[in-house]
């Protein structure tokens, strides 16, 4: 996934530190100079790029009450399998958060949460390590009566019907995702024809 981002729900109320926000990706901090947002910030010394910078001496700040969120745009779809949180060295413990989600997009519109955690304690100067559960890849095949590819396949989880992918199949209808564990009804679109509706399907 493209964009990553990390939705804090808990922590102190007067403000969130947050000295680094590392992506993993074979061994390597793919984070690091990427364009990062935020819902603020304390000043521009503290801007949330502050922390993508790969320097544990600044840190991103913003002084006001939860929720808050930072974002960061790695510029291309990236296969993260670990991700870090990095106290501020010198008041982290009192102002790092202790609960948050963390999401990821293709577009930066429709969100996948890949991560949560709550209830966490800190030291200052500390580097929290999370495991992110790796997507499973779906496949099938859809074609019309002619034999020719729909002209798209479209991925809704089942409870909600929140879109997850639409995907255009390759000319024999061959089409491919990426998906989390979970349930997705797999619908096929076609000029003429009408759409027609597989699932749920349990991907495990």
């Amino acid at each position: 996934m493209r964009y990553w981002r990390l939705n804090f729900t808990a922590g102190n109320s007067v403000a969130i530190l947050l000295a680094e926000f590392r992506l993993i990706a074979g061994g390597t901090n793919v984070a690091i100079g990427c364009p990062a947002t935020a819902d603020g910030q304390y000043s521009s010394t503290y801007a949330p790029g502050m922390a993508v910078d790969n320097n544990v001496a600044t840190h991103w700040q913003y002084n006001a009450a939860y929720p808050h969120w930072l974002k960061v745009d790695l510029g291309a779809a990236t296969s993260i399998g670990i991700y870090e949180v990095v106290a501020e060295d010198a008041a982290g413990a009192t102002y790092s958060p202790t609960a948050w989600t963390l999401e990821s997009s293709e577009d930066g519109v429709i969100w996948t949460e890949r991560d949560a955690q709550s209830g966490l304690t800190w030291t200052n100067g500390e580097v929290k390590t999370f495991v992110i559960a790796l997507p499973v890849t779906i496949t099938g095949n859809a074609t019309i009566a002619t034999g020719a590819a729909v002209d798209s396949v479209v991925i809704r989880e089942a409870t909600t019907r929140a879109h997850v992918e639409t995907i255009i199949p390759a000319v024999n209808g061959d089409w491919t995702a990426d998906v989390m564990v979970g349930q997705y009804d797999i619908s096929y679109f076609a000029s003429g024809c009408q759409p027609i509706c597989h699932g749920p399907y349990t991907i495990e």
